[in-house]
């Protein structure tokens, strides 16, 4: 029993002095298994953490050609396929800088964890050109490769050559050589222009060798250096290289690298043990002009990923500090085994006796073109523009052009540029807006106001502001698309439609044939009816903005690319739906009003007027979703076809329910003042017989009131009695119960077709 007891204190004292050891995961590709920095980097650093007890171990998964079947690509589908499954299965990921943006925002913006000091020692144009996704630094260089030019040492000591500093230099040097050597199999220059990602590295630092200065950014695309720069291409082609040679594959320029068989090769840098078996040395490629040159970085990030527990991120940037630090950069670069990325380690005196201090020093590094795009398709699309010049007969300023059109994203602009459409569109609608704007006085006018009856004066401005609200839409095709343009797009339709058509909802529940307590209620109330559905519009659009508009980009192979406002959750299109649901109700209970009061005398051919509208309505919204459905591929069309369905849906509008009436009113040659004037003084001499017309109608009125209410008990007894037949009845009816009973010699005049018409028939 003692013996049991003290095996039990054992166990327990054991257990608890015993730590437990975080396991980081982590996943890394290189072309094979030997000539790698990442195997002994992190083993040195397990053994650091394990002299240090600093409970932590990091596990590698190599990937290789040996043990993948698509070697690069797949590695990238690999990480692909971890982060978007959202899978934790590792912790650190060593990436090809290449594919920042396909993993960046799946990594910890490195800054909320270094100190800016640590960061700060690495040189700043390779953290921008390599290193940051989205304005956040998500990883660091663990080791870095640059495209540089191997020179034929012996060969130019031979002939008494220097190394080339300009491309024509190369050409002047290579001819010389060739003519005196005299041997088919020596080849002048590589150009590695073949279909490989080194083709691409060759192509965009050969474009930036031809700036103007050394702190020039990297031409545009469509620039004169940019041409010259192709130019120099097919000129060293067609002068000391052939097609043939500048297709070749990696393999043909490392076996020349080996054999000595070539004057100068362009490609990347060799780990220090395979370069001693090279006759070649090593120097900046040549540029446009002495002192201009260019070399593209390559090489693999550390990052840590963001999606793991906290304590495994405070372990991961541990060990992330520890193999990034210059005391470990250092240590690797002196075995010759890693190109750091902290400049200051290349004034080293140590540092130098072991490495080519001053080439290093001397690179004019660029990053290749990595953004948020497919790299792959970019790269494959940029080779094969540059080729059609290159290797064909395509112009230099055209293969460059479709080379910009890649990833250029093309906007309609109000002003004069490449295309017209955007200003001519944009005058047009200011014209039509200033004419609504200004054509609103006319309502105030003596001459004017029989002739905008239907309506109030606030109503009749409520509804032209509608039109401007639609036409103001365009406004938001024009220039870059944003997120804030796409919501304000929607809610100037929303409101736009609600400016016109809740006036007229209005208007017909007022005059509703029969007097019921809702068409008294909203009468009352009217700015309250109003405001009621413009909140409800606001609240609809404000709720959108919770999971806002995606820009898409509409990528045209051969074509402009352009951006159009994409809904991107199934909240948003629930909202649209509902506020697209609520104008349907709208425009169904106008429609059914409209149906009712159909023949009513005063408002006759407004109805008819309102009616056209909503059908030309419904034309232009059909087209509108047609086209949207469609996928069109030329921005201007794209433009154009949303603008013009916009310009109808707006003018069809205004022209229908406000401007027809300046029409009327203006083609009128009567002094409506004096004629208005005239028909009340008639109307007062006659006022015996009106009073007597009156009374009879007031009696027969009341006839038909009293058979109504019979008709109506005996109908509530008889089960015959439809809906259907009171709406029938109320379609026929030509007065309102407020024209029937409150009728005014100003109200017998508000039919705007009828009031000049019928004064001239009866004086």
């Amino acid at each position: 029993m003692r013996l049991l007891i003290i095996l039990l204190l054992f166990i327990c004292l054991c257990v608890t002095n015993v730590k437990c050891t975080t396991i980081l995961r982590a996943l890394a590709y290189n072309f094979d298994s030997e000539n790698q920095i990442y195997t002994r980097l992190i083993e040195d650093f397990n053994n650091y953490a394990k002299e240090n007890s600093l409970d932590v171990k990091i596990n590698l998964n190599l990937l290789t050609n040996s043990n993948m079947t698509v070697s690069m690509k797949a590695y990238e589908s690999t990480v692909e396929s971890l982060i978007l499954k959202n899978k934790t299965k590792y912790d650190i990921y060593i990436y090809d800088n290449i594919y920042t943006s396909l993993i960046g925002n799946y990594l910890i913006d490195l800054r909320d964890y270094l100190d800016p000091k640590f960061i700060e020692m690495y040189d700043p144009k390779i953290i921008s050109e390599s290193c940051i996704y989205k304005d956040r630094i998500v990883g660091l260089p663990m080791t870095l490769m640059y495209g540089l030019l191997y020179s034929n040492i012996n060969m130019l000591n031979k002939y008494k050559k220097r190394i080339p500093k300009t491309w024509d230099e190369l050409i002047d040097t290579s001819i010389y050589i060739l003519e005196r050597e005299n041997n088919t199999n020596l080849m002048a220059y590589n150009g590695l222009f073949n279909d490989g990602e080194q083709a691409m590295c060759a192509l965009y630092e050969f474009i930036y060798s031809f700036r103007k200065t050394p702190e020039s950014p990297f031409p545009d695309l469509t620039s004169e250096e940019a041409i010259n720069a192709l130019k120099m291409m097919k000129k060293i082609k067609d002068t000391i290289s052939s097609e043939e040679e500048f297709r070749s594959n990696d393999s043909v320029s490392i076996s020349k690298l080996f054999d000595g068989q070539a004057l100068f090769i362009r490609y990347m840098i060799f780990p220090d043990p395979i370069l001693k078996l090279f006759p070649y040395k090593l120097s900046p490629l040549p540029g446009n002009v002495d002192g201009v040159s260019g070399s593209v970085i390559s090489g693999f990030n550390i990052g840590i990923m963001n999606n793991i527990k906290q304590d495994k991120i405070e372990k991961a940037v541990e060990a992330l500090k520890y193999m990034t630090s210059r005391e470990i950069q250092k240590k690797f670069l002196m075995m010759r085994e890693a190109l750091p990325g902290i400049l200051n380690l290349y004034d080293d005196e140590d540092v130098c006796k072991e490495a080519d201090c001053a080439l290093f020093k001397s690179l004019q590094p660029i990053g290749r073109p990595t953004g948020n795009y497919n790299y792959e398709d970019y790269s494959m699309k940029f080779k094969n523009y540059i080729y059609e010049y290159l290797y064909k007969d395509e112009e230099p300023d055209v293969a460059l052009k479709n080379v910009k059109n890649i990833l250029k994203i093309y906007n309609i602009s109000k002003d004069v540029g490449e295309t017209n459409v955007g200003s001519i569109i944009f005058i047009i609608v200011i014209v039509l807006s200033s004419i609504m704007f200004i054509s609103l006085i006319f309502p105030f006018m003596e001459n004017y106001y029989p002739f905008f009856q239907f309506l109030s004066n606030d109503l009749w401005i409520l509804t032209v502001f509608g039109s401007i609200a639609i036409l103001l839409i365009i406004r938001t095709y024009i220039g870059e698309v944003t997120v804030e343009k796409c919501h304000l797009g929607i809610l100037l339709l929303s409101l736009g439609f609600s400016f016109i058509y809740i006036p007229i909802l209005y208007k017909l529940i007022v005059n509703f044939p029969e007097s019921n307590f809702f068409s008294s209620w909203v009468k009352k109330r009217k700015y309250i009816f109003i405001l009621s559905f413009i909140i409800v519009d606001l609240a609809l659009n404000g709720l959108m903005l919770i999971n806002k508009y995606q820009v898409k980009d509409i990528m045209i192979n051969r074509g402009h690319n352009f951006q159009i406002c994409k809904i991107n959750s199934l909240f948003n299109y629930i909202l649209l739906y509902i506020l697209v649901l609520t104008k349907i109700i709208i425009m169904f209970l106008i429609l059914l009003l409209i149906f009712v009061e159909w023949n009513i005398n005063t408002t006759i051919y407004d109805l008819r007027f309102v009616v056209s509208t909503i059908y030309i309505n419904i034309i232009s919204i059909i087209l509108y979703i047609i086209f949207e459905n469609v996928m069109i591929k030329n921005y201007i069309s794209y433009f154009l076809i949303k603008s013009v369905i916009i310009i109808l849906f707006a003018s069809s509008n205004y022209i229908f329910i406000y401007g027809y009436r300046l029409i009327i009113a203006f083609f009128n040659k009567k002094d409506t003042k004096i004629q208005f004037i005239k028909n009340i003084n008639d109307q007062f001499i006659n006022s015996m017989s009106v009073s007597q017309s009156m009374k009879s109608t007031q009696y027969d009125t009341d006839a038909n009131i009293t058979s109504s209410s019979t008709n109506a008990s005996s109908n509530k007894t008889d089960s015959k009695s439809t809906i259907f037949s009171k709406l029938i009845s109320y379609h026929y009816a030509t007065e309102t119960y407020y024209t029937g009973f409150k009728s005014t010699v100003k109200e017998d005049a508000a039919n705007t077709f009828k009031t000049f018409s019928n004064t001239n028939e009866k004086y």
